[in-house]
Parts: C-alpha cells; sequence; structure tokens
C-alpha cells in the first residue's frame, strides 16, 4: 500500500497563501452574539442574512480575481466553508482535515434526511455556534479563503469521497475524554472508523460513519467489530494513529506507474493499491 497527496491538496495549500494577505473573510457588522469574550454571553448567533453575507463575501472575492464572474458562490459553498472554520479554527487547518470535514457534513444529508443547509444554520436561517443537532456544525467562524477552496471543492464532486463516507468526527483537542466519546458513539450510534487517511492523525482527529442499518447485517455487523476494536486501539495509543505522511502526489504516481507493464492500479482516498510487474531489461 502507497499513501499519495490527493491533488487538491496542493490547491488548498495554494489559497491559503494567496488568503494570508486578505485575513479572515469578515462581513463588516456580522459578528456571532455573545461567548466570545468580547460582547458577553448571549446566543452565539451571527444576526445577519446568510444570503446578504454569502454576496458580500462573493463580491470582495471577485474583486480580488479570486471566484469566476461567470459563477455563484453558493450558500451552501459558503455555509461549508464556515462550518470548515468553526470546527478547525479555519486558518492553517490540516487540508485533509479541512475537506474531511467538508464531506462529513454533506454525507450527514442521507443520515438525517435535513437538508445541507439546515445542518449548519441554526433553525435554517443563521448562522452560529454548534448547537446540538440544531446547527449540528459550528458557522459562527467567519472563513479564509482555503476554506471557501475545501468547501468548493467537496461541493464540485472534486474531493473523490477522500473521508470514506464519515457522517461524524471528533478532535481530541476539544474533548476531555475522547476513549468515552469513541465507545458512546460506535456503542450507541452504531458508528465505525473509516480507517486511516493520508495526512490525518487519527488518536487526534477521528472520522466515523454512523451506518445503523448497515449493521444490522451481518456483512455490516462483523466490518463494525473489526473497525471498532481498531480504532479503539488508537484512541487507547496501543495502535500507531497515523502511517507514513506521504510526499508525493496521487498523480505522480500514476506516472510512476505507467513506467510499469501489467498494471491494475486504484486510487481511492489517497491510497494506491497496485498489482504490478516490473518491465523487462
Amino acid at each position: 500500500m502507497l499513501w499519495c497527496l490527493p491533488t487538491w491538496h496542493a490547491e488548498v495549500l495554494h489559497a491559503r497563501e494567496v488568503g494570508d494577505r486578505l485575513g479572515a473573510l469578515v462581513v463588516p457588522g456580522c459578528y456571532v452574539t455573545g461567548g466570545d469574550g468580547e460582547r458577553g454571553v448571549v446566543t452565539g448567533i451571527v444576526p445577519c442574512d446568510p444570503e446578504k453575507m454569502r454576496a458580500t463575501v462573493e463580491t470582495r472575492l471577485r474583486s480580488e480575481g479570486l471566484w469566476p464572474k461567470d459563477r455563484k458562490l453558493s450558500l451552501e459553498t459558503y455555509a461549508l466553508a464556515r462550518a470548515i472554520a468553526g470546527e478547525t479554527g479555519g486558518r492553517n487547518a490540516v487540508p485533509e482535515e479541512q475537506i474531511a470535514i467538508a464531506e462529513a457534513t454533506t454525507n450527514r444529508v442521507g443520515l438525517t434526511k435535513l437538508p445541507l443547509l439546515r445542518q449548519m444554520m441554526r433553525d435554517g436561517r443563521l448562522f452560529s455556534r454548534q448547537m446540538g443537532s440544531n446547527p449540528a456544525v459550528a458557522t459562527s467562524k467567519d472563513p479564509w479563503y482555503e476554506n471557501i477552496v475545501a468547501a468548493d471543492i467537496v461541493m464540485t464532486g472534486r474531493s473523490g469521497d477522500f473521508a470514506r463516507g464519515a457522517t461524524n468526527w471528533f478532535s481530541r483537542k476539544y474533548i476531555a475524554d475522547p476513549v468515552a466519546i469513541y465507545k458512546r458513539w460506535t456503542m450507541s450510534y452504531r458508528g465505525y472508523w473509516v480507517g486511516h487517511l493520508p495526512g490525518i492523525d487519527a488518536a487526534r482527529f477521528m472520522l466515523l460513519k454512523l451506518d445503523p442499518e448497515y449493521y444490522e447485517t451481518p456483512e455490516g455487523r462483523n466490518a463494525w467489530k473489526a473497525a471498532y476494536a481498531a480504532g479503539l486501539a488508537i484512541m487507547e495509543r496501543r495502535a500507531p494513529s497515523m502511517l507514513a505522511q506521504p510526499t508525493m502526489s496521487c498523480a505522480a504516481h500514476e506516472h510512476l506507474l505507467a513506467a510499469l507493464t501489467g498494471v491494475a492500479t486504484v486510487i481511492t482516498s489517497g491510497v494506491i493499491v497496485a498489482y504490478a510487474t516490473w518491465r523487462n531489461a
């Protein structure tokens, strides 16, 4: 098994470099109410029309030549960028974690049967902190340009199911007892660890797929048991939480494998599985 960096990895990093001169994409007058140490403790809601906020950011990006004039920055993409910022801090977050969060958020539509925007806005109307399942993710933080790009990669289908169908995640940084959370989400909600992904430390950032229907099948039950044991070993620090960090892009790996004969290559979630024989001299 070989790890490789997805094509969009470099795209997100480039957006980071460009976005450093822009700063956070703040919409003047639209600030979260309370809880940030600046405005007292109120509700954690951004009391502005999300559509107007989206349009303001779109106009700014177009003025900088960073968004095409013939394509709208959709409200779903803008909201997803805010979700990435809210869940990762926004700036300088690991590209793979940004993509995984965006994919998992969109994947939850199938799990909860709620529209995507409803997953990301309080009562489907306003951006806010994460409040249980209303909304299920934090969108109170202004995004950076790299978050916009990561969200767009997912919304346009270019991320290629990197997160392997994940619907939920948690970060060790914000949880007092991550092992207990892991056990509750897996045992109570029938979630299972999706496996190692390039660029992601599973002990620090755990991705789970909640699929109760699959769990009820014999195949699903066996898969869940194996994934549960593997994930628990990582959370308890009994197994490596991150495999070798990839250094080459998937495109470069494909070029390398083209030098082989009899190649059958599959690239999924940054993992190359190749069966080949070296070219005879």
